[in-house]
């Protein structure tokens, strides 16, 4: 029965490396967010050239039309925008380590990745040109060359890598290891000398050990299990579920970070939901406006239920 599992579990794991080095940018979302905050700038300088305050640009358009302007941006170009860079920036970085598997060895792209940088740094600094005095005839040019460099490199990026070849580590159920090639569109088993894994085939496409993953390969080949040490764990950002016992209820610095941050996003969002539609709805009864109120209180309630969601996943979480 064990032996069925850990197969089983190797063939879970080869899957999921797979699917890891195929292709799956979601670069057209970033494109919608691009378009979207480019054509919010544009509306912005509209106003300021009917008369509004270039403090308040959506200053005369109500209450209503104003948050509902708002609650757009934030739902319709910032949302996409934050799910496309996951795919974005994960098709120009080493993908992380999952409780299955943990890459070792893989082709980095430091090109791509400052291309990208640029990308997403331009697309959100040309549209604000506008309020300089730049005419709009400029700013779409200008803003065509970001956009292009964030949907195009990380699409090549992603063929690259995935052409190039990577080795990544399985954990199985009954504690063994596994050592995986992704090789020509196809993960094969690897062997479990660590001489000759990386041949000149794959070293010449620029697939290189990650620091300190060729020396706990070694140690692990020697022990023929996987006993990831603290430090080995701490290096190569392994699971600390691997640890065993010693490594429940911890997690790496990025770990906690991208946690805190997901929290006061989640927080920033609820924040604005809960004021605006009450805003709105103080607004709105007394002027009698029926619908006004109804969209503020629908938006509030989505608030509640934003954060309800996010307690009752933070808690399963733990």
């Amino acid at each position: 029965m064990m032996a069925g599992t850990s197969d089983e579990t190797f063939e879970i794991a080869s899957e999921h490396l797979a699917s890891r080095m195929r292709w799956r940018s979601h670069s057209w979302l970033c494109l919608i967010g691009a378009v979207l905050w480019l054509a919010l700038w544009f509306l912005i300088e509209e106003r300021i050239e009917q008369g509004a305050a270039w403090t308040s640009p959506l200053a005369g358009t109500g209450p209503l039309p104003g948050a509902a302007l708002v609650t757009l941006f934030l739902v319709i170009a910032v949302v996409p925008t934050t799910i496309g860079l996951s795919g974005v920036l994960g098709a120009v970085s080493v993908p992380p380590p999952t409780p299955l598997l943990a890459l070792l060895a893989v082709r980095r792209l430091p090109v791509a990745r400052a291309l990208v940088a640029l990308g997403l740094l331009g697309t959100v600094a040309v549209p604000p040109l506008i309020l300089v005095g730049l005419e709009s005839t400029r700013v779409l040019p200008l803003m065509a060359l970001p956009m292009l460099l964030v949907v195009v490199v990380p699409a090549v990026a992603s063929w690259i890598r995935a052409r190039s070849g990577a080795l990544a580590v399985a954990r199985r159920e009954d504690g063994t290891y596994r050592l995986l090639r992704w090789e020509q569109g196809r993960v094969v088993p690897a062997s479990h000398g660590v001489d000759g894994l990386l041949g000149v085939e794959l070293t010449r496409r620029g697939v290189c050990w990650r620091p300190g993953a060729e020396a706990a390969v070694h140690r692990w080949t020697d022990q023929a299990r996987l006993h990831p040490t603290e430090e080995e764990i701490r290096a190569l950002t392994l699971p600390w579920s691997w640890a065993g016992q010693s490594g429940e209820g911890r997690a790496h610095p990025h770990e906690r970070a991208g946690r805190l941050a997901y929290g006061a996003a989640i927080l920033c969002v609820v924040g604005f939901m809960l004021l605006t539609g009450t805003a709105v709805v103080v607004h709105a009864v007394p002027d009698g406006n029926r619908l006004g109120a109804a969209a503020g209180a629908v938006l509030a309630a989505l608030g509640v239920l934003v954060a309800i969601q996010f307690v009752r996943g933070s808690g399963s979480s733990h």
